[in-house]
């Protein structure tokens, strides 16, 4: 391996994390309804299977099942499978899935009538619907993930004179963003730091997003004491430059990483998602979503606990300056046909805490078919900007940009992602039809 380049333990453990992905799998949720075909909508997820089978008269023959979700593009996902047999010959096949179209065996395993239950596989435990049928002669059981629709995580085939059973040995989430915590100018967290013999010393340090440039983030930062109240005695530090680099370009890690396990932590920032790893004798709750972030980290001579975590999200900035326009796209695909509009809002005018807006939809040829004009009250911007209340964010791409968005899917049929309160992306589909909208230019002030 390369030479190591040594890290702040605050940061080196969301690297650990990345080289341990194969691992990083999610604790069950309580079933509602199920997201269908989410497994393929990520590029980048992998699974693995080990299959046994056996033949009346014959000895048990195992093989290996590999997937991969290659790309996706709206509604259209690549899909590569490949199976190495037990003699070692390797057949790869590579599947072009319409995730607006699952398959009647795609339905029938999120049917909500399905018994639920939970297998733990050792590597990661999920919550699965056990699906049965008989087919030819032939008793098909198969437990399928309720959180990653359609994976199979275990499935018996019982013939009368033959078995197959094929089990999940590996999955594996897309790599999020590495640096998704620095890319949101105005971010702020603020963590409590508790020190000596029971704890009895407090201060706080406090990070603050300043600015963010495509390959960077000036990130500045305070200490107060037990009173909140500075220690720096009006001394400003200079801020630290974040570079948005592979993580792997900084070198790699020891040998052998700790192995992290997922579980939710709570803490007087809100309830997190996160990746735990146990050195010696310290603990450490890194967020599933913002690898960067500490949530808590426990040693014989500190405890560190996130207690404040403002996104940095303004749902009014918009609207508080003139001249700040979105345009965006439309996409409506019905029966093979597809139909495309614009819709484009322009702040005219913002004064006295009002914000004048107008807005113009066109039709896919460019001409107007609509204009209206509307008032809006605009509040004063207030700290937090927008607290974290268990919100989840990606690195959404979109004509306009790349953007930091919050992902919100309130049902299997819609995915709607924000940034600042506006949508720069949104998916909704059902049986009938699909409807992309997406932001194609974007100024924000």
């Amino acid at each position: 391996m390369r030479p190591v380049r040594i890290f702040p333990l605050v940061c080196l453990l969301p690297l650990l994390l990345a080289h341990t992905l194969a691992q990083d799998a999610p604790r069950p949720k309580s079933a509602g309804k199920t997201e269908l075909l989410k497994l393929y909508r990520t590029a980048g997820t992998v699974w693995h299977h080990r299959v046994v089978s056996w033949q009346r008269g014959g000895a048990a023959e195992s093989s290996t099942e590999s997937g991969r979700v290659e790309s996706v593009e709206g509604n259209n996902a690549v899909v590569v499978e490949s199976t190495r047999t037990f003699t070692g010959l390797v057949n790869g096949t590579k599947t072009a899935r319409d995730l607006s179209k699952p398959t009647d065996e795609d339905l029938a395993f999120a049917d909500e009538k399905l018994p639920l239950e939970e297998l733990d596989l050792g590597f990661a435990r999920f919550a699965c619907r056990r699906h049965r049928v008989t087919r030819d002669g032939e008793q098909i059981t198969t437990w399928v993930s309720t959180e990653h629709h359609p994976l199979v995580i275990k499935q018996v085939r019982l013939g009368p004179d033959h078995s197959v059973i094929r089990k999940l040995t590996g999955f594996a989430l897309a790599t999020p963003d590495p640096w998704l915590l620095y890319r949101m100018a105005g971010r702020r967290w603020v963590h409590k730091n508790s020190t000596g013999k029971d704890a009895a010393t407090t201060h706080y340090m406090v990070q603050t997003v300043k600015s963010v440039a495509s390959d960077h983030a000036m990130v500045s930062m305070d200490m107060l004491d037990k009173d909140r109240k500075s220690m720096l005695g009006g001394v400003e530090i200079p801020p630290t430059r974040y570079n948005f680099t592979a993580i792997a370009e900084d070198g790699v890690l020891a040998e052998n990483p700790p192995v992290p396990t997922r579980e939710k932590l709570t803490t007087e920032a809100g309830e997190f998602d996160c990746m735990v790893t146990k050195t010696g004798e310290t603990k450490v709750w890194m967020s599933a979503v913002w690898t960067m972030l500490v949530v808590k980290l426990e040693s014989p001579t500190m405890v560190q606990e996130l207690v404040e975590f403002d996104l940095g999200h303004d749902l009014l900035r918009f609207f508080r300056t003139a001249g700040n326009t979105e345009t965006t796209r439309i996409t409506t695909e019905v029966g093979g046909m597809q139909a495309t509009s614009l819709t484009r809002r322009t702040v005219t005018k913002f004064e006295d805490g009002k914000a004048t807006v107008q807005t113009v939809t066109l039709d896919g040829n460019g001409r107007e078919v609509t204009r209206n004009e509307m008032q809006l009250d605009v509040p004063d911007k207030t700290l937090p900007v927008l607290k974290y209340a268990g919100q989840r964010e990606e690195l959404v791409v979109t004509p306009a940009g790349n953007f930091v968005a919050i992902v919100q899917s309130p049902g299997n049929e819609l995915r709607n992602w924000t940034h600042h309160g506006i949508t720069v992306k949104q998916e909704m589909r059902n049986a009938d039809f699909v409807m992309t909208t997406e932001v194609t230019d974007l100024k924000l002030d």
